[in-house]
């Protein structure tokens, strides 16, 4: 089996390959900028990781691999505009640098770029169709969930948890559950890929949310505070919740919500 690190050096390749360098620049140059910025690339790894354990060859998956990259980089360009982010992965977005119609723009086209991609292994077939229809529909409601809650003056782990569980385990999900489905990997082992796919989102968000607030800016890649700015109810925010107490009111008023 191949190392992590070896499945990530495979990966990288797989974007670079990707031909960019055509017209119209203003749309393709943009695209290469952001994924010049790399990232963790924790989707595309997880999938050909979960295929490896089936076989040792992985290139049949390396166009999935590179697709599911690339639809998550489509949820980051439009979430880059919903919370008005000006830094992401230690460089200004496109949205602080073109504005926001670009950057909806630039991620329209991923997405439909992320499904050719996923599409064109011939393995594909409705199955994997239904699980990325499914995928952006879980992550619109997330998304939905996350923007009403932040309009509200209160919330609880279980809100919370449905919030990730829709917004951040999905892709996860659909990464270990198309790799599985595509070596005809047993009922069983499908099932036990989909729920530590979903068990590892939820605590990768529970993670991104401490260093949203704790972390190192240099080293997380973007602003620190912006769930606070933006009044996310994150886990933190459920804690302070949970332990408030007679302080209640005056967290709710320093959220400049309604006591």
């Amino acid at each position: 089996m191949y190392s992590s690190e070896e499945i990530l050096a495979m990966v990288n390749q797989g974007l670079d390959a990707l031909h960019l360098e055509r017209q119209p620049f203003g749309l393709y140059k943009p695209i290469r900028y952001v994924l010049s910025a790399g990232g963790k690339r924790i989707r595309p790894v997880l999938l050909l990781m979960t295929y490896n354990m089936y076989k040792e060859d992985v290139s049949p998956a390396m166009p999935t691999a590179v697709g599911i990259e690339t639809y998550h980089n489509y949820t980051l360009l439009h979430d880059d505009v919903a919370d008005d982010s000006d830094q992401r992965r230690g460089v200004p977005t496109i949205r602080s640098l073109m504005g926001p119609s670009v950057s909806v723009l630039l991620g329209d086209y991923w997405l439909v770029k992320a499904m050719e991609l996923i599409l064109a292994d011939a393995e594909a077939d409705t199955k994997v169709i239904k699980i990325f229809s499914k995928t952006l529909s879980d992550l619109a409601e997330g998304e939905m969930l996350q923007l009403q809650k932040a309009q509200s003056g209160d919330t609880d782990e279980q809100d919370y948890l449905r919030i990730i569980y829709n917004k951040t385990a999905p892709l996860f999900e659909a990464a270990c559950v198309t790799a599985a489905l595509s070596v005809d990997a047993p009922q069983e082992y499908m099932q036990a890929a989909k729920d530590y796919a979903v068990a590892l989102g939820l605590a990768f968000q529970i993670v991104d949310d401490w260093l949203d607030t704790y972390g190192d800016p240099a080293v997380f890649g973007k602003s620190i505070g912006g769930d606070i700015i933006n009044n996310k109810k994150t886990w933190l925010l459920t804690k302070a919740f949970e332990k408030s107490g007679e302080l209640r009111g005056e967290l709710l008023e320093a959220m400049n919500m309604p006591v």
